[in-house]
């Protein structure tokens, strides 16, 4: 796992805290993801990607790079939810690098030093293999929660915790007896990957 080379800093905002949690199931995978923004000017809408084949993500801004078409959610049963927000504009089938852009709008716009809360919820088919869950912020990120249920049949033992090096995989944690692992991260540096990998 590498640092993007398209890092991009948005100094507009910034991830509060993010809570990301992978369930992999038999026939399908989500991802749920509980996240507070912070704006530091004002913000309507935010550009969320998301790394399907992960999943893998990246957080920016609209007007900081191209975007592809953009399109419903469909194909493969994969689709985009979201709560305490509003999902505008769906970049669906993802690029061949696997990443998917969606458009959220904000219900009302926030002023500098204001927050807000929402929900993101993708479905991805269980055809994908997962091998890692993690997070690589480009703006800055006061506090990640990243959760992985496994479940138990199939759970690994442990999992490699990723902290925040390009691809340096630190001390194993394990997974508990429902087939659960959880790892926390604070003041994450934009650009570095953090999570776990298997």
């Amino acid at each position: 796992m590498a640092e993007s080379a398209e890092f991009l800093p948005d100094p507009g905002w910034y991830l509060e805290e993010l809570v990301s949690t992978l369930v992999i199931a038999r026939d399908c995978g989500r991802l749920l993801e509980r996240w507070l923004v912070t704006a530091e000017l004002p913000l309507d809408e935010l550009l969320v990607e998301l790394n399907v084949d992960g999943p893998w993500q990246r957080f920016r801004s609209p007007g900081r790079g191209p975007v592809s078409a953009l399109g419903p959610a469909g194909g493969e049963g994969v689709a985009a939810d979201a709560h305490g927000a509003e999902i505008t504009a769906d970049d669906w089938p993802p690029a061949p690098n696997g990443r998917r852009v969606v458009s959220v709008r904000l219900p009302r716009p926030l002023l500098p030093a204001e927050s807000h809360a929402f929900d993101l919820t993708l479905r991805v088919p269980r055809s994908r293999a997962f091998t890692r869950h993690v997070v690589v912020p480009p703006v800055a990120c006061r506090r990640l929660e990243l959760r992985v249920h496994f479940g138990r049949p199939g759970a690994p033992a442990a999992v490699s915790r990723v902290d925040g090096a390009a691809g340096a995989r630190a001390a194993r944690t394990p997974v508990d007896r429902a087939g659960d692992v959880a790892a926390t991260f604070t003041d994450l540096r934009p650009g570095r990957a953090y999570g776990v990998a298997w």
